[in-house]
């Protein structure tokens, strides 16, 4: 978490990479930050590396210096 708030560089081995972002989250965030220009990239970290299966799915709002937690679980969890 403090990677992720203090805006430092996540280490490789936690493959942090965009995934496609669900259209009802980004227009509720637009919503609630209706004064921004918000170019949200939705994104994802592997707890275990590449290849592991506890992921952190999360958005950085860099104006705001704060992070929306969006999902926290395996893929078969988060992705149904």
């Amino acid at each position: 978490m403090t990677l992720l708030l203090d805006e430092q560089r996540i280490p490789r081995y936690f493959y942090a990479h965009a995934i496609h972002a669900n259209t009802k989250l980004i227009h509720s965030l637009n919503a609630k930050y209706p004064q921004e220009d918000l170019h949200l990239s939705v994104m994802e970290l592997h707890f275990d590396g590449h290849n592991g299966d506890h992921l952190l799915v999360f958005i950085k709002i860099p104006s705001k210096h704060e992070v929306y937690l969006i999902d926290i679980g395996s893929h078969a969890e988060i992705f149904r």
